[in-house]
């Protein structure tokens, strides 16, 4: 007789959910990467606007209009970081709690898993004792019919 774990299509399920989450996991941790990609472009951006205005290329002359516009840039820049510093705490946030999730979903599969193992030894176990019994039972036949071979 083959083993038959009774509840295979809930381990299936556990394990499918776990699949589901992790790559929720994955999609926001890509997410958090965009995120910190884009504030090192900022970074830089910053830089070269600041490097612009401290020393201007050779033979440019800054008006009033320029010094405005690159404090405009400056300032508009800072805020755009800001907003995403915010969304890039945001999404860490989530990150975190969604890793809470498929740490409960895989906890659960593994869960189902053990139990799934430890059904599987006790039936080994089990179908050896049978076995066992068999091979005692064919044993003490032999045995018997050996017995009254000699007797007739």
């Amino acid at each position: 007789m083959a083993f038959r774990f009774s509840l295979a299509a809930l381990l299936r399920l556990r394990a499918t959910l776990e699949q589901v989450e992790e790559r929720g996991l994955l999609r926001l941790r890509q997410d958090t990467r965009q995120l910190e990609i884009l504030l090192e472009q900022m970074a830089v951006r910053q830089h070269s606007q600041k490097v612009r205005r401290i020393a201007p290329p050779a033979g440019a002359v800054l008006t009033g209009a320029h010094l405005q516009f690159s404090d405009f840039l400056e300032t508009r820049l800072k805020h755009e970081e800001q907003l995403v510093r915010e969304q890039l705490r945001v999404k860490i946030e989530e990150v975190r709690k969604q890793f809470a999730i498929f740490a409960e979903a895989r906890r659960r599969r593994e869960a189902m898993e053990a139990l799934r193992d430890h059904e599987l030894r006790t039936f080994q176990e089990q179908d050896r004792r049978r076995e066992q019994r068999s091979l005692d039972d064919v044993f003490l036949l032999q045995l018997l019919l050996a017995r009254r071979g000699r007797r007739g």
